[in-house]
């Protein structure tokens, strides 16, 4: 097999520089997530509970936020994407606490 027949795969596993609006959505996640589970305690009296569909998200999440802390600011595509589900589970828990329509968020990129 040729060079030009072999398929060319886009690895999302590759880290990447974070842009300065990806590091700010991360640590603007971490913050909004804190905020919830205490909403969640005062309005229903017990903790906040993630979705299992979301545990993969929420690792990954955590993992860019550790790595950003520690000063480096890479991110993976993948892991951008898992930023940006926890992003809008944050809005959509956030509006049911506060008994509002929870809005899809729109993403620039």
């Amino acid at each position: 097999m040729s060079r030009k027949n072999k398929r060319k795969t886009r690895n999302n596993n590759v880290l990447l520089p974070s842009t300065v609006d990806d590091i700010q959505l991360a640590e603007a996640v971490e913050y909004r997530y804190f905020e919830i589970t205490t909403l969640h305690e005062r309005v229903n009296g017990t903790q906040l509970s993630i979705p299992e569909e979301l545990d993969i998200a929420v690792l990954a999440w955590r993992q860019v936020r550790v790595r950003h802390k520690a000063g480096d600011y890479r991110n993976s595509v993948e892991e951008l994407r898992m930023v940006k589900l926890i992003a809008q589970w944050t809005v959509d828990v956030n509006a049911k606490l506060r008994n509002q329509e929870a809005k899809k968020v729109e993403w620039s990129h």
